[in-house]
């Protein structure tokens, strides 16, 4: 079955350089000391990843991958890989649609415009809705407790953002995010 964990540890690898890598083609946040503080702490999140992974490259795959040896069986483990992958692309298409708005931080940027095509014609929040949707595939093809553990810390996480987003959103651009905010949902197509 490690055919299933390598492929769920790839797609997460795939996200992370091209987070990294989109996030040098930004605009520079609004705000005083904004734009390093923001940078500072994204620096050290990879800086502090990529050096455990650098010392522990075994640690690494025993952390993220099966750690409890439960058959799954192999419906469940495709089900979580195809939910990991397509979760992760999903947030890399928005990402990517998103462009130079994105800021690792809720932050409005210079010249800041309200994206309401690509996969936000049907969410508002949709980089969110692709990792959380990514992080239970790795739970269910993996079984490890870490996936677990990120998906219910990331999904607080993600809840708090969607209001902090949401109300700068709605101060930044307010008749025109009002309706965008009717016709859309948050995180859950069809229900939030």
């Amino acid at each position: 079955m490690t055919v299933f964990n390598d492929i769920v540890i790839a797609s997460w690898v795939v996200f992370i350089f091209y987070w990294v890598i989109s996030a040098s083609n930004v605009r520079r946040d609004i705000g005083p000391g904004e734009r390093w503080k923001g940078r500072l702490y994204s620096v050290a999140r990879i800086a502090i990843v990529a050096l455990l992974a650098y010392l522990y490259p075994g640690g690494v795959r025993r952390i993220f991958c099966t750690l409890i040896t439960a058959s799954r069986g192999l419906p469940m483990n495709v089900a979580g890989v195809s939910l990991s992958v397509s979760g992760v692309a999903f947030a890399i298409w928005a990402r990517r649609h998103l462009g130079t708005n994105w800021s690792l931080n809720p932050s409005l940027k210079e010249d800041h415009q309200l994206v309401t095509s690509g996969p936000y014609r049907f969410l508002r929040h949709p980089i969110y809705t692709g990792m959380l949707t990514g992080l239970l595939g790795s739970l269910l093809a993996t079984f490890s407790p870490v996936w677990f553990y990120l998906l219910i810390v990331m999904i607080v996480t993600f809840i708090y953002r969607v209001h902090v987003e949401d109300n700068m959103m709605m101060q930044t651009f307010p008749e025109a995010y009002a309706a965008y905010k009717k016709k859309t949902k948050a995180l859950i197509p069809f229900v939030w």
